[in-house]
């Protein structure tokens, strides 16, 4: 899943405004936050209308809502600084990569517990040999 690099700022703002326990635990304000997450996968031109219709007309009243729809709003809606298109596109359809999978994958190649540089250089050399194989 695609996580849009204002997340960190986002939760941190969360915290800040006592909403860590709501977002965690699913209730109605906690699925409202998350609702957030789904702007990035939209054009950019469509986010401002999203967050208006779709995400705030349904805030649930609470000063905490509204101060956090704000936050966002004037961090990432009104500013030029990071307006919705450096964060927000529509997934293409080609596979993309994370760090996790990447390091499960590595590591699945690394068998022994006490890695050498040897093993290393060897699970490196099995991981590129395998994505030349997976590759068109």
């Amino acid at each position: 899943m695609q996580v849009p690099f204002w997340s960190d700022c986002g939760v941190s703002n969360i915290q800040r405004l006592g909403l860590t326990d709501d977002y965690i635990s699913g209730t109605e304000v906690g699925h409202w936050l998350h609702l957030f997450y789904g702007l990035s996968f939209l054009q950019p031109d469509d986010v401002s209308d999203a967050f208006a219709f779709d995400i705030m007309s349904c805030s649930p009243t609470s000063d905490k809502c509204d101060k956090f729809g704000d936050y966002f709003y004037f961090t990432y809606l009104e500013t030029t600084v990071f307006s919705p298109s450096l964060w927000a596109q529509i997934p293409s359809d080609t596979r993309r990569t994370n760090n996790e999978s990447f390091h499960r994958h590595f590591n699945a190649q690394l068998t022994s517990p006490r890695r050498t540089l040897r093993s290393l250089f060897y699970g490196m050399r099995l991981y590129s040999n395998r994505q030349l194989r997976i590759s068109p």
